[in-house]
C-alpha cells in the first residue's frame, strides 16, 4: 500500500520508516476478514 508508506525526515536525513500492508484474518466463524497491518517500523538508534 504505497499510499501508507511513511518516512520520518529530519534535516534532510531519513531517520525512520513504517509501512502498512493488507492481510487477512480468519475469525472464529471461519470467515476471512481483510485488515491493514503495519510493520516493520524502523528508527535510527540515535533517535
Amino acid at each position: 500500500m504505497p499510499e501508507l508508506d511513511f518516512v520520518a525526515v529530519l534535516d534532510d536525513r531519513v531517520v525512520g520508516r513504517i509501512i502498512y500492508f493488507k492481510a487477512f484474518w480468519v475469525g472464529k466463524d471461519g470467515m476471512e476478514y481483510e485488515v491493514i497491518n503495519f510493520g516493520p517500523i524502523s528508527v535510527l538508534p540515535s533517535y
